[in-house]
């Protein structure tokens, strides 16, 4: 086994004679900042966008032909555009 120091030798022996213990809300604490952090990544923002008639009517169309909103198709065309999954001509 590797030497230890005195306070090194102490500190494995603390924790061996299981003198330590977690804080008891320690676990919930951990549980409302995971829940917090996963809010944060799930959070919208709302976005306002004037498009030519022809290309709101093509995006209704593209959406109709995929069977989802022309909402839901625009957030999806820009969520690849912004991954560098489409490229802008």
């Amino acid at each position: 086994m590797t030497n230890l120091t005195q306070e090194e030798q102490a500190l494995l022996d603390s924790v061996e004679n299981d003198e330590w213990h977690t804080k008891p809300n320690f676990i919930q604490r951990k549980q409302a900042l995971q829940r917090a952090a996963q809010q944060q990544l799930n959070a919208k923002n709302h976005l306002n966008v004037t498009l030519s008639v022809n290309d709101f009517e093509a995006l209704k169309s593209f959406a109709s032909k995929h069977g989802t909103s022309y909402q839901l198709a625009a957030e999806n065309i820009l969520h690849q555009y912004i991954e560098n999954n489409l490229l802008y001509s």
